[in-house]
């Protein structure tokens, strides 16, 4: 009856109170004390002025020391010192040290308490990082702690929780949750789970798996009635009521809780001050630069950003944090290693710790914070959405990385449709004009701009290498990309850039004089990112992943960049017809033949195609008309292989294809009374 694995759900529950004589106390640890730095968490439970507030919540972390050290617990300050190198952690091989606190403190005013009032805090500590879903059991106990303190009352919160079933939920691979975020607002049901082929159980254990090991394949069933497909429906048992919970099926690395981008982007959503100090790394469209794109530019490149709420309640300045987190990693963890460095809420007497972990992001609700810039790089201010970059931030020598970059025009620079103005600007307007626009919808937006940025990354770093004179080192990205495209079957990898000429080869990408004007002017725009990214520790972690992902699928045949040859069919007008059947065909062969690795395939062909972005219409309408007969044979075989493997989503893209394609589909899908020549023919007529 508990949840996957046989870890308990709840790990530890802690009680905190203030005393007149001793302050913030560490009062209650059930079910065994936790051997730790008990003063600080007991400042952690119990923010600054809490007194003045009737209900506060704050979020943290901790971490848990190996069992050869004891049941110690550290505060998050310690993990960066004792930490992994950066990148040797993958998706599959998470840091379970880590466990996630979440915090409800209650003032009650009682004239016979001493200073007229009881301040108790109580907390969960878990291991899942939907800590959310525990909010509405933590406020019945502890109401129920304030009537009577004492461990029986913990003891029936610990077993309440460590009840909840969980047993039936799916485990999903990344590219699934990915897949069924994109499904928002389609009639998909609930899931259900189906026993995976032993073939497919390996190919569940790529880089995008959020579990470490899942055994479980999905399929996704179609009612006709719509349900919340993106969570699993359980409840728990607490004093005799039934409490129930909804745990969410697409938690993506990175996201803690139920943070809210919208939110963040609503407080944020100006520009900066005319007398902001500029930064290349920061500022990347000058003082046009909005507020937001400062923000998420300071994360990626490891600056120390502070979000304060002068006498804000911490819970404020904690979500903003862990939403700025999630925005920072596009919305569904492409980008990971920001959670490491996070304190969603902290206080003046921590401020010597925190200043020992590089580019920290912390949450903090003292005004004092603002006087002193030499502590950050970044201020977020709650209360004005003001962002207020340093005038002490150290400047760098060469933001570009390339003479070819730093002495080029900056054309376009701030105009251009993936610009940071332009990007900014219409997730804004997204957000203000359309009152059903849901936070997933903004994620998934995060999501493409990051994933766009990471896939230009190559680009930049191959320029940069082959334009600098002594040349310098490729980057690591690049040097994975390179070496795994001599294995490609079709050339091209990372961003495909519509301004590229159609007869350019990969070797031509590398060759300095081929690269057109419109691609330069794009990695002008990226280049000071590029740069600062480059030198983060999301940078490593990303290499990291991708190449765990290289080596995952290295075993499927005909092995090509996907996401680039779907460009290519979606954005290149003017390709030659032999250069899109070669596309197509390429895309059948790693996708359609049965495999170790298929499934795999399927999911990752289907996390590229968003229903919202026409979903496999651009492949359908590329192949089922296509002049070469190979060609439309390879695309017949993808859709099939897509409906008849991909489960009832896969069924769902199928038939979300425009009629056009599918009387296409269906007449060019040979029966077993019908030639091949006969399917031709009728792809002309339904054509």
């Amino acid at each position: 009856m508990n949840s996957v694995g046989s870890a308990p759900h709840v790990n530890y529950l802690l009680v905190a109170e203030f005393d007149i004589d001793r302050g913030p106390t560490v009062t209650q640890q059930y079910p065994e004390p936790i051997v730790g730095d008990l003063k600080m968490l007991a400042e952690l439970m119990l923010p600054d002025k809490v007194h003045m507030r009737q209900q506060d919540w704050t979020v943290f972390f901790l971490h848990r020391q190996s069992a050869s050290e004891g049941q110690n617990m550290t505060h998050h300050t310690s993990i960066h010192k004792r930490r992994l190198n950066p990148g040797q952690e993958t998706r599959d091989l998470l840091d379970t040290s880590l466990l996630y606190v979440l915090n409800l403190v209650n003032t009650k005013h009682d004239k016979g308490a001493k200073r007229g009032a009881q301040v108790r805090a109580l907390a969960i500590v878990t291991r899942h990082p939907f800590v959310h879903i525990y909010k509405p059991v933590l406020l019945l106990a502890l109401e129920d702690y304030f009537r009577r303190p004492e461990p029986d009352t913990l003891a029936r919160l610990y077993t309440s929780v460590n009840a909840m079933d969980l047993e039936a939920m799916p485990e999903l691979s990344y590219l699934e949750k990915l897949v069924l975020m994109q499904c928002e607002n389609e009639d998909l049901g609930n899931v259900r789970t189906v026993p995976p082929s032993p073939k497919d159980a390996d190919s569940f254990r790529t880089k995008h798996s959020f579990q470490p090991s899942p055994h479980q394949a999905i399929a996704i069933s179609l009612p006709t009635v719509r349900h919340d497909h993106d969570k699993f429906a359980t409840s728990l048992m607490y004093n005799g009521a039934r409490v129930p919970i909804k745990v969410p099926l697409t938690t993506m690395p990175e996201v803690i809780g139920d943070p809210s981008v919208i939110e963040l982007m609503r407080i944020f959503s100006g520009g900066l001050p005319s007398n902001t100090t500029l930064h290349p790394h920061l500022t990347t469209c000058d003082i046009s630069t909005p507020a937001i794109m400062v923000i998420f530019n300071a994360m990626i490149s490891s600056k120390r950003v502070i979000f304060m709420g002068n006498d804000r309640p911490s819970g404020i300045v904690s979500e903003h944090v862990l939403a700025a987190c999630v925005m920072a990693s596009g919305g569904t963890g492409v980008l990971r290693g920001f959670t490491e460095r996070a304190f969603p809420y902290t206080d003046l007497s921590k401020i010597e710790d925190l200043l020992t972990v590089p580019g920290f992001i912390a949450g903090v609700t003292n005004g004092i914070f603002q006087h002193h810039p030499q502590w950050w790089d970044v201020l977020c201010n709650i209360d004005t959405g003001q962002v207020t970059i340093s005038p002490l931030i150290k400047q760098p020598s060469d933001p570009f990385g390339s003479p070819l970059l730093r002495d080029s025009p900056r054309l376009g620079h701030s105009t251009t449709e993936h610009s940071d103005v332009a990007f900014a600007e219409s997730v804004l307007a997204m957000i203000m004009q359309d009152r059903g626009t849901t936070e997933t919808q903004v994620r998934l937006r995060w999501h493409s701009f990051v994933t766009r940025m990471t896939r230009m990354q190559p680009h930049y770093e191959l320029a940069v290498h082959e334009r600098c004179i002594p040349r310098r080192q490729l980057g690591q990205l690049a040097t994975t990309l390179t070496a795994a495209a001599t294995r490609h079957v079709l050339p091209g990898f990372g961003w495909y850039f519509t301004s590229t000429p159609p007869d350019a080869s990969r070797a031509s990408l590398l060759t300095p004089p081929s690269m057109h004007p419109a691609k330069q002017r794009e990695l002008v725009s990226h280049a000071a990112r590029a740069c600062a990214w480059q030198a983060s520790e999301s940078y490593a972690t990303f290499c990291a992943d991708l190449s765990a992902d290289i080596a995952a699928s290295s075993r499927a045949p005909n092995l090509i960049d996907l996401a680039y040859q779907l460009d290519k069919l979606r954005t290149a007008r003017d390709l030659p017809s032999p250069e899109i059947a070669a596309s197509l065909r390429a895309i059948s062969a790693q996708v359609a033949p049965a495999q170790p690795t298929q499934h795999h395939a399927i999911a990752h062909l289907l996390a590229l195609c968003p229903l919202s972005g026409g979903g496999l219409t651009q492949v359908a309408m590329a192949g089922l008309w296509h002049e070469d007969v190979e060609a439309r044979k390879a695309t017949v075989d993808l859709f099939a292989c897509v409906r008849t493997q991909g489960g009832e989503v896969g069924r769902f893209f199928i038939d979300r294809l425009p009629r056009i394609c599918r009387i296409a589909l269906a007449t060019h899908t040979p029966s077993p009374s019908h030639s091949h020549s006969n399917g031709d023919k009728a792809i002309s007529h339904a054509a």
